[in-house]
Order: C-alpha cells, then sequence, then structure tokens
C-alpha cells in the first residue's frame, strides 16, 4: 500500500529498522525529557518513550518481501539526503 522509499531530487524518505538504527539512539531521541521532544511529538501518533523496551517494542524489525504496512514509527521514518549512502 504505502511505498518502501520517497525519492525526490534532494530527498529519500524511507523507514529505518532495528539493524540501521540502534534502540538506544532512538531511545535519546524519543525519551520523556529528551531535548525538543514536544516539538518531536507534536504531530505523531505516539506519547516520548518511558523505556528503552518501549522503544525497542516500537521499532521495526528489518523489511522483508512480505513486510505490511505499519503505523508510523518514530524518528526512525528518517529523511536521509539522496546522495546520502545512509
Amino acid at each position: 500500500m504505502f511505498p518502501v522509499e520517497i525519492r525526490t531530487d534532494r530527498l529519500s524518505l524511507r523507514r529505518a529498522t532495528r539493524e540501521e538504527v540502534s534502540t538506544l539512539e532512538c531511545y535519546d531521541y524519543c525519551r520523556e525529557g529528551a531535548e525538543d521532544i514536544d516539538e518531536v511529538t507534536r504531530y505523531v501518533p505516539w506519547d516520548p518513550h518511558a523505556t528503552p523496551k518501549e522503544t525497542l517494542a516500537f521499532s521495526p524489525p528489518a523489511r522483508s518481501a512480505g513486510t505490511t504496512a505499519r503505523r508510523p514509527s518514530t524518528p526512525s521514518d528518517c529523511a536521509t539526503p539522496a546522495n546520502s549512502s545512509a
């Protein structure tokens, strides 16, 4: 239903997986009390994470051919420059 990647001349949007973004790195960005957390969570359907375990449960596993769409994830729904090697 949703594309795996949306690409423009300047930007590539794709869902990052646990293998691409460390759970602790994501938790540090999404945790209660994180810098600018109110701004981060303003337009998303999730609240700040209380524990790294909550972040792990919320992060998608690696993509597979049969993966179905999930609700939007944390900043793991990352934006990377189109010319980036990430």
